[in-house]
């Protein structure tokens, strides 16, 4: 997808979609990707998730969900729409989400 060679569709359905390029918790290092994100207003969102999370999702759903609630609950109804739509099975899942406040 980076590359341009599929769009995030065709990675969604393709069937070396499963595969680990990197894990935490080996004896090597996995990947590293770095994201720069120029600035963030207050009242902006960061999601960073596994794909046993954003899997279930379109991107839309996500913004519309992470941006119209509070972040623990975005949190708790994202996990659970994922273990719902995974219906008893699916990959672990683990998100970090912030949201930018005013000091």
């Amino acid at each position: 997808v980076d590359e341009g060679q599929i769009t995030e569709e065709e990675a969604n359905t393709h069937p070396q979609s499963n595969l680990l390029t990197g894990c935490l918790g080996t004896f090597q290092d996995p990947p590293l990707s770095v994201q720069h994100i120029p600035k963030l207003d207050v009242g902006d969102s960061v999601l960073a998730c596994s794909d046993g999370l954003w899997h279930y999702f379109t991107a839309k759903e996500l913004g519309a969900i992470v941006h119209g609630l509070p972040p623990r609950e975005a949190g708790e109804m994202l996990v659970s729409k994922a273990r719902q739509r995974a219906r008893g099975g699916g990959d672990n899942l683990s998100l970090a989400l912030i949201r930018v406040d005013a000091l």
